[in-house]
């Protein structure tokens, strides 16, 4: 267990270091402000990405079955690899045309803003081109974990997801900070934490050090906390 306010101030520089993602500026009441760029980028290129293997698939399929490459060769349920290349081919492509649809209905990327304030927190966000604003307490806020970016368990609200194409490193120094915000003093760091029914560990996973008996309690039990 580490006291998560003995790494607060490495974690914000770190935050700084990469304004392409990340803006941090601070606040009167010695809070921190946090946009998260939009990284549209990865999924313009994950996008482009099943369109060109699409493409491909289709153009093999054509070719397998115009020139009768491996005719006598039948995949079990799928039938000759001419079938399979075509099939693959129209499903990404499919892939392709539902993510063009996401892009359309959200519009452009908008940054995910966190204002963290001494003991609560305020969530300014777009979600399939719904404008969110949420604010948290100290006590509303269970957790704030590295699983699949940064996660905050909220009990009343579910999980609330952020940041999940950043780097590994930026997301560990956005606990630090998220947990140092809410919890003060008494927020506290459990690295490498195994909880059950999940492969591998959760690198990072910070509570109020008051609730740590409780959540080591349920994550034992399998639960996410």
């Amino acid at each position: 267990m580490i006291e998560a306010g003995s790494l607060a101030a490495g974690s914000a520089q770190l935050l700084k270091t990469v304004p392409d993602k990340i803006e941090f500026s601070s606040l009167p009441d010695q809070g921190v402000r946090i946009a998260l760029k939009p990284q549209r980028n990865e999924m313009i290129k994950i996008a482009a990405a099943e369109l060109i293997f699409g493409i491909c698939s289709l153009i093999l399929g054509f070719l397998f079955h115009r020139f009768g490459w491996m005719s006598d060769f039948q995949f079990r349920n799928f039938g000759s690899p001419a079938t399979v290349f075509t099939l693959l081919g129209f499903a990404l492509i499919g892939i392709f045309i539902f993510l063009m649809l996401i892009f359309a209905a959200t519009g452009p990327g908008r940054d995910v803003v966190l204002e963290i304030h001494p003991g609560r927190l305020k969530i300014d966000r777009y979600a399939a081109g719904d404008h969110i604003v949420r604010e948290y307490s100290a006590a509303d806020v269970r957790s704030v974990s590295t699983f699949d970016g940064v996660m905050l368990g909220v009990p009343i609200a579910g999980e609330v997801h952020l940041g999940d194409t950043l780097p590994d490193e930026i997301v560990a120094a956005l606990v630090v900070v998220i947990a140092t915000g809410l919890w003060q003093e008494s927020a506290v760091l459990l690295p490498k934490l195994q909880v059950r029914g999940i492969p591998k560990p959760i690198p990072f996973y910070a509570c109020d050090a008051s609730k740590v008996p409780a959540v080591l309690e349920q994550l034992a039990s399998g639960s996410r906390a």
